[in-house]
């Protein structure tokens, strides 16, 4: 199984690759690959504004597909982290309220922007990392053969 990795400091380190990052995501999610696209910049607009409150400091992501039926994007700073589980469980309770309020708030809607797109979203314990996935359509991977897939399942 193969994994992109990527580390840059800043938004201008993030701008370099984030064309890759896009062709990546649209490639294994056509039809939601835009809004992916969108839900990663926003944990990348996260890391970089809140991560690296305290100095120089690097934020990674990676990307990969798990079993063949899953993308597994994780973004990562190394900044002291925040509540982010306890801002996720308020999140999710508000259902399809969630954007009826803070829409125009300066922060906040990352999170809410990640939650509508992912199938889940999950933070590490400090709250440094956050671990998005959704489900890959099957036919985006015709060389994984069917038998396969079910297999990996199993394993899995």
């Amino acid at each position: 199984m193969y994994e992109l990795q990527f580390r840059f400091k800043d938004l201008g380190g993030f701008s370099c690759i984030r064309r890759c990052i896009s062709e990546y995501i649209r490639q294994v999610l056509p039809e939601e690959g835009c809004m992916m696209d969108v839900a990663v910049n926003e944990a990348v607009n996260n890391a970089i504004n809140n991560g690296r409150r305290s100095g120089e400091k690097f934020i990674t992501l990676k990307m990969r597909i798990m079993n063949g039926n899953k993308l597994i994007i994780r973004v990562k700073d190394e900044g002291p982290g925040f509540a982010a589980r306890r801002t996720v469980e308020t999140f999710s309770k508000q259902g399809s309220r969630l954007f009826d309020k803070g829409l125009l708030d300066e922060s906040g809607r990352g999170i809410k922007i990640m939650l509508t797109v992912a199938d889940s979203i999950l933070y590490n314990r400090i709250g440094n990392e956050v671990m998005i996935i959704k489900r890959v359509p099957a036919a985006i991977f015709p060389y994984i053969p069917t038998t396969m897939r079910r297999e990996q399942k199993m394993r899995g």
